[in-house]
């Protein structure tokens, strides 16, 4: 029984936190240039994690702070596992995916800053995590990203459908549709082709809020990069609107 709470414990402890403590960030990295960063509000609450980050939300729920963990020493019998599945990106494609986006997609991705490297005054924020205890961190030694809040896209697209808005749905697709078109444009493309946790929405107007997968791709063209993408979006298209299924086809032919 001893060897089966030893063994459950931290995983218990892990599901309660989310996951989330300072030790898994990316802190004091080798110091580069850095901008200042004016934040919008500082005090966030635990919103949830992905693979690249620990994301927190103002308390007007307006914007995301994305806190950027740093990589984890892998024990070599997951790492066999995981060859066989997609392998995230490293830190310092992340930061370079950041960069990128804050350089030239901050419309498209909702940015408002990122901090890539420590430097700059300190910077506290109050972070209440998903236990409901408050921390005090600077961020100057973090490497994070503030976000614009959005809804997920399919969600929002999925209730336009249900409620047969069909005005709305176009709106949608146009935008999604346009929003890879614009990237590709300025040389960028998403390795990363997941529609279901890459997009959201900000009004009527999708954004691509995952940029950690952003990489420089002069030779990319919009017919090839929205093909990585339609086939998902359509399949769900098809089985919940015939209309919204064809709106899309003819969206994507308009090259």
């Amino acid at each position: 029984m001893l060897l089966v709470c030893a063994f459950y414990a931290p995983l218990a402890y892990k599901s309660l936190t989310g996951g989330f403590r300072f030790g898994k960030l990316a802190l004091d990295l080798p110091s580069h240039p850095t901008t200042v960063v004016e934040l919008p509000a500082h005090e966030f609450t635990y919103l949830g994690r992905g693979t690249q980050s620990f994301v927190f939300m103002s308390l007007d729920g307006r914007y995301v702070l994305k806190l950027f963990r740093r990589e984890q020493w892998v024990h070599p019998w997951r790492a066999q596992f995981r060859k066989k599945k997609r392998s995230k990106p490293t830190l310092n494609a992340l930061l370079a995916g950041a960069k990128l986006a804050f350089d030239k997609a901050q419309d498209l991705t909702g940015l408002i800053a990122v901090h890539l490297h420590p430097g700059g005054k300190p910077e506290a924020v109050m972070l209440h995590d998903k236990l409901g205890r408050t921390h005090t961190i600077d961020l100057n030694r973090c490497s994070f990203a503030v976000q614009h809040r959005g809804v997920p896209f399919r969600e929002e697209l999925f209730r336009a459908m249900r409620e047969h808005d069909l005005p709305k749905t176009e709106r949608l697709l146009t935008s999604f549709v346009q929003l890879v078109r614009t990237r590709v444009e300025r040389g960028i493309r998403n390795t990363d082709a997941k529609v279901s946790s890459n997009f959201g929405v900000l009004g009527d107007r999708v954004i691509e809020w995952d940029f950690g997968s952003y990489t420089t791709a002069s030779e990319v063209n919009a017919a090839h990069e929205l093909g990585r993408f339609a086939p998902a979006l359509r399949h769900s298209l098809r089985k919940r609107s015939p209309e919204a299924a064809a709106m899309f086809e003819r969206l994507l032919e308009e090259q």
